[in-house]
């Protein structure tokens, strides 16, 4: 194993733990979360490239703008797929789209160019294409689902029938056991997730 590299939104960036919260920029990250957790327990080093309201298609921008070495383990947390990642609101502020959104320009948005079909095409798409990216560099590429499915639905919505994707673990929400105030996950949770993670790969790969 040369690194593990870590992928996802705010549950991997750990908002909500060591005072972190959603304003924290790219690169700042808890150490109280799996990531830092899993790879203590492996003693490797690691990166957290986590960061807080990211889309799936940020994250495959994110994996593909960055340099896999042979054998390095990424380990990516895939995003709630009806976020379209980080775009300037009506007030000209960086915010997250997602369905979820009550906001004008959001709803706007979504109503003329949003559907589930595509929001499940584009998942599948970038998944994929992540997965051959990290392959082809030698990498091992572990595929997370995030906090909004399980891994059976994740496994029959999300990946495409011809898709080469052998390490699926189980959902981060199988190991729920506490959350903090903003409503992520807590510590327990994260070494819970750690424990489990780190037995997965040392066992497969």
């Amino acid at each position: 194993m040369k690194e593990l590299l870590f992928f996802g939104d705010s549950f991997v960036q750990g908002n909500g733990l060591s005072g972190l919260d959603h304003t924290a920029s790219f690169g700042t990250y808890s150490k109280e979360t799996f990531p830092t957790l899993t790879a203590n327990r492996l003693n490797s080093q690691y990166q957290n490239l986590g960061f807080g309201g990211t889309s799936i298609c940020d994250t495959a921008t994110r994996i593909l703008e960055t340099k896999i070495q042979k054998n390095d383990i990424v380990c990516v947390l895939w995003p709630e797929p009806s976020r379209v990642g980080k775009m300037r609101n009506s007030y000209n502020d960086i915010t997250t789209f997602c369905t979820a959104s009550e906001d004008n320009h959001i709803v706007q948005y979504y109503t003329k160019y949003w559907t589930e079909e595509k929001s499940l095409y584009d998942a599948r798409t970038n998944i994929a294409i992540v997965n051959s990216y990290v392959t082809s560099n030698y990498g091992v590429c572990i595929n997370i689902p995030g906090v909004w499915t399980n891994q059976k639905e994740f496994i029959d919505q999300y990946i495409f029938d011809w898709a080469n994707i052998p390490y699926i673990t189980e959902s981060l929400v199988d190991f729920y056991l506490d959350s903090v105030a903003d409503g992520h996950f807590g510590p327990r949770t994260h070494e819970s997730f750690a424990e489990y993670l780190s037995g997965f790969i040392t066992s497969n790969i």
